[in-house]
């Protein structure tokens, strides 16, 4: 059987079990169901289908689990269900981007590259094992690089861009470097004192983009908006922030509360949306969306 068709039926396999329990059986008419519409060599045999289990867990770090007294297939849910869902959703495109050589034909991909993620290896090796990194940033606006010398603690992506999160070695600061700034970057054999605990998910927990205000003990604000019905539903289906609560949702519009820090990456993500969103809470938000709206106005007088 060639790889690509193993491939997906084991996303199909997840996919299935992510939306709902269910036995070996339908397991198996899914599948068979799924080859007579991919003209593809899906169906398998309940052995089969107990291997790509183990491979799913082994590819994908996703567990199913079989509940012995419902008779049923699940997902075992976990901590790392976004990494998991992100890395299938790769396999997915790679295996689309497959089907045939002349696919670039009818798939028009977007001519932006994330920059910088040939550096991912060096970094994620150097944050497993405990090592400081040196690295030659380029800011943007300055003429000349600078030398580095950072304790790395985290990753973040954000709008198609990586960000490295350290602390500097002489200041007790966090910062953020975009990896497609790192002109250079080195592994030092240097090991941290001491091992650094860093809550990457509870940091940036109420932030929207890189910049979080947790350090700074502030906090976290209730930001109400309301959308033209149009755009509600894309806000709906895409929220802004994990945070997002329907308030009132009717033939109108769509209004949304979120608690999140309010950042200059906020009030540009409110001002993307246009005349399609209005700030209805808070009022010092509201004041500055205006004062931006006024500028930029000005710009055409």
């Amino acid at each position: 059987m060639a790889k690509r068709d193993i491939d997906i039926r084991e996303m199909l396999i997840v996919k299935l079990l992510r939306a709902r329990k269910c036995n070996m059986k339908e397991i198996r008419a899914h599948l068979k169901l799924e080859s007579g519409k991919q003209q593809l060599d899906l169906d398998a045999s309940e052995r089969t289908i107990k291997r790509s289990f183990e491979s799913i867990l082994t590819k994908y770090g996703i567990q199913i689990e079989y509940n012995f007294s419902e008779k049923l297939y699940s997902i075992f849910e976990s901590d790392n269900d976004n990494f998991n869902q992100r890395l299938l959703d790769q396999f997915e495109l790679i295996n689309a981007l497959k089907i045939g050589e002349k696919a670039n034909a009818y798939m028009f991909l977007e001519e932006r590259y994330q920059s910088g993620i040939e550096h991912l290896h060096l970094i994620l090796y150097a944050l497993q094992n405990q090592f400081m990194l040196k690295i030659v940033y380029q800011k943007f606006g300055e003429d000349q690089p600078t030398i580095r010398e950072i304790i790395p603690l985290a990753l973040k992506e954000f709008k198609h861009r990586w960000y490295l999160i350290a602390k500097s070695k002489s200041e007790n600061t966090l910062k953020t470097f975009g990896l497609d700034r790192i002109n250079d970057i080195e592994v030092l054999k240097t090991k941290m004192n001491s091992e650094i605990s860093f809550d990457i998910k509870s940091y940036f927990e109420h932030a929207f983009g890189i910049v979080s205000l947790a350090d700074q003990n502030i906090e976290p604000e209730e930001v109400i908006l309301s959308f033209t019905q149009k755009q509600g539903k894309y806000v709906k289906s895409l929220p802004i922030h994990h945070s997002q609560e329907v308030i009132k949702e009717t033939e109108k519009g769509l209004d949304i509360r979120l608690k999140i820090y309010v950042t200059y990456d906020l009030m540009m993500e409110i001002i993307s949306h246009g005349p399609n969103v209005k700030v209805i809470k808070p009022a010092h938000l509201q004041k500055s969306i205006k004062e931006m709206y006024a500028k930029s106005l000005k710009q055409y007088e």
